[in-house]
């Protein structure tokens, strides 16, 4: 949920305290690096540090969280997943 909310600060103490983890997901399937995706760049790239999957798929369509940012058109996060290693051919 704090992930959903753009919550940065709140996703930074849950994954200190080991409340959540950066693999956790939603009931379909996104985990917190889709929401931060097109919320919050910041937010995003301590994900990927933390491990996150830069190309985990999600929901009915499989987007990942580089779809979900150009989907948006957060053309910023998604140049940030793809300098991390999202694959734009997916």
């Amino acid at each position: 949920e704090a992930a959903r909310q753009g919550q940065f600060q709140q996703i930074c103490q849950l994954l200190d305290s080991r409340q959540a983890t950066v693999h956790d997901v939603d009931d379909d399937g996104a985990t917190a690096l889709h929401y931060a995706a097109v919320s919050n760049e910041a937010c995003a790239k301590y994900l990927i540090d933390r491990g996150a999957v830069v190309d985990q798929p999600a929901g009915e369509l499989q987007a990942t969280p580089l779809h979900w940012a150009t989907r948006q058109g957060q053309l910023v996060h998604a140049h940030r997943l793809i300098r991390e290693g999202a694959d734009p051919t997916l």
